[in-house]
């Protein structure tokens, strides 16, 4: 699933989900895994792999049990990193 626009609401896939850089998402996102290229204001739940690209901005907490936060990108929010990853 690949997201290019504004997006308010709850997000789930059980593939991947690409957040584009010029899109927004306010909301949880439910993926195993995450590209982040834009901003996600929101929590991260449930999740393998995250990448967090350079311009990025996430404003939320990161569940996963595999993150890669590249240089430039901005986080605010709680990083969560474990074996066992607890979808809610």
């Amino acid at each position: 699933m690949r997201i290019e626009g504004r997006f308010r609401g709850e997000v789930r896939s059980a593939e991947l989900v690409v957040i584009a850089e010029e899109a927004l998402i306010e909301g949880k996102v439910h993926a195993p895994r995450l590209l982040v290229m834009g901003e996600l204001r929101g929590d991260v739940v449930g999740c393998e792999r995250a990448v967090i690209g350079p311009r990025a901005r996430v404003y939320g907490n990161i569940a996963s049990r595999s993150l890669t936060i590249s240089e430039g990108a901005w986080i605010e929010g709680h990083i969560q990193m474990s074996n066992v990853v607890v979808a809610s």
